[in-house]
């Protein structure tokens, strides 16, 4: 399933995304 496996990459872009903001914040 491409369209899932694109999802979760995008939902793992913005985790790591709110992760990295959270932690420098």
């Amino acid at each position: 399933m491409q369209i899932s496996r694109l999802a979760l990459a995008a939902s793992n872009d913005l985790l790591a995304t709110a992760t990295n903001a959270t932690l420098h914040s």
